[in-house]
Order: C-alpha cells, then structure tokens, then sequence
C-alpha cells in the first residue's frame, strides 16, 4: 500500500459521510414531522368550522409530530457530532500524504471554532439572529469547499498512482456536486428573508425539507466517489 495515511483518512471520511447522511435522513424525518404539527396547530387554531374529532385529530397530529421531530431531531445532532468527529480525524490522517486533505482539516477547525462560538453566544442571549444565520450560511460554504479539497486531493493520489479513471470521474461528480449544493445553498438563504409569522411558517419549512433533500443528493455523489478513492487506495 502507496499510501496507507491518505487510505486510513479516506475510510474514516467515506464513515463520516455515511453517518452524515443517516443524519440528514433523519433531520428530513423530523423536518416532514415538524411540518405536520405545524401545519394541525394552524388548523386548529385558525379552523372555524372544525368539529371536536377534527380538533382531536389535530391535537393528535400536533403531539405525535412533536414527538417525532424531536427524537429524530436528537438522533441528527448525536450522528452528525460522531460524523464530524470522524471527519477531522480523516482528514489529519489523510494529510500526512496529500496536501489537499491538511488544507481540508485546517479549514473543518475553523469552521468548529466559529460554530462553537455561536453556540456561546446563542447561550448567553448575545445573538440576535443573525449571528446564527452568518454561522449557518458560512458552514455550507465550508462544507462545499471541503468536498471540493476532498476531491481534489483523491484525484492528486490518482494522478500519483496512474488511475485516470478517478481523476476524470472526480472532476465529473464534482460539477454535479457544486450544483446540488448552489441549489442547497438558494433554498436555505429563502428562509432568512421570511418574517415569522403563521403564514410563512409552512413555507419555510418546505423550502427547509426542499434544502434537505438536496443535500442528500450530494452527500450520496460524494459518498460514491469516497468510495472509489478509498478502493484505489486499497488496491495499490
């Protein structure tokens, strides 16, 4: 094995990614639920012809959608500390072999850092708002520029090892992955611009399941390529 570093980095991201994706399903779920008890808490409140089994209904819709939107809400989170974890840990090790992925690490820590501190903010009541949407908005545009170095760096080893095939599969997947995540990234700049007001509500939330579903879409293109990186890496 040529590159056992960059081989043993690129399992634990191809892991990472695996996870990630579990954790968006999830965050799917418990978006889909939320929507549901938003949208039974609207009809009935705002539901003038409504008999008490409709009521009944709704309250029982606005509950069991709470309650599913919390435990896969709790489910997310856990999987995606795991799957960051397990990223940082990929990258520095994939580093000692390939530049790329040392770039990669260094920005995941910055990105960690500024989350970190929005939280404390967010703790103390010193965010207004917006510190969480700059925060959110950034971690999109690092995610988006890690993939790309991700990339970049599997093709670099390919290009070492004579594997053309990954290099030009590399290059085509990441075009594919650069437009599902502009598609992502419009979907979750909407929100910010809607007031929060029981009418908007809904649609933001389906703009939210919308920016999900994208994001899936890329997390399974890039879990592919991982995947053959880490089959090249193995086989040499």
């Amino acid at each position: 094995m040529r590159f056992p570093s960059a081989y043993d980095g690129v399992k634990k991201l191809f892991t990472s990614q695996i996870l990630s994706l579990i954790a968006t399903v999830c965050s799917l779920i418990a978006g889909i639920a939320g929507l549901v008890a938003v949208s039974a808490s609207l009809a009935a409140t705002y539901g003038e012809e409504l008999g008490e089994a409709e009521l009944g209904s709704m309250g029982g819709a606005f509950v069991g959608g709470g309650i599913v939107t919390i435990l896969f809400g709790v489910a997310a989170a856990v999987l995606l500390v795991i799957a960051y974890i397990l990223k940082l840990v990929g990258l520095k090790r994939a580093g000692n072999d390939e530049p790329r992925f040392q770039q990669a690490f260094l920005l995941a820590i910055f990105s960690l850092i500024l989350n970190v501190a929005a939280v404390i903010l967010r703790s103390f009541g010193a965010s207004n708002g917006v510190v969480d949407d700059i925060v959110q908005l950034f971690g999109i545009v690092a995610d988006i520029i890690i993939t790309i170095m991700v990339i970049g760096g599997i093709q670099n080893l390919a290009t070492r090892m004579g594997n053309q095939s990954i290099v030009d599969l590399g290059s085509k997947l990441l075009i594919i992955i650069i437009i599902v995540y502009v598609l992502s990234f419009i979907a979750t700049l909407i929100p910010v611009f809607f007031g929060a007001n029981p009418g908007s509500a809904i649609s933001t939330g389906i703009i939210s399941v919308i920016g999900l579903i994208l994001n899936i879409v890329a997390f399974i293109v890039f879990l592919v390529y991982l995947g053959k990186g880490k089959n090249m890496l193995k086989a040499e």
